[in-house]
């Protein structure tokens, strides 16, 4: 999103963003109580969606302290698609099986 283009590529592009965004929550809405038992699934569950929450409130924060030190448009973006990144590394690290069970 960052790359100069055309409109339509622009909006195509945000809409995979926003796709991203509202699909890992979900998946995690489903994931959780199928991995953790019922003793710590709340907590298992609110733990991450709280840290999605900070992240949803302090991304425009930073982008308004960017843009007030006037960092070009291009590097907006730029931290946020390497904390994806990270994500997405880190989830290949969960286990696939909870205590050895299927």
């Amino acid at each position: 999103m960052s790359i100069k283009s055309s409109m339509l590529v622009v909006y195509a592009l945000l809409g995979l963003a926003g796709f991203g965004t509202i699909g890992t929550t979900l998946i995690l809405n489903a994931y959780i109580p199928k991995y953790f038992s019922a003793d710590n699934r709340a907590t298992a569950l609110g733990w991450p969606l709280g840290f999605g929450r900070i992240g949803a409130i302090s991304g425009p924060l930073l982008i308004g302290l960017f843009m007030s030190w006037n960092v070009g448009l291009a590097w907006n973006f730029d931290p946020f698609a390497i904390a994806g990144i990270i994500a997405s590394v880190m989830v290949l690290f969960i286990p696939k099986h909870r205590d050895g069970k299927i």
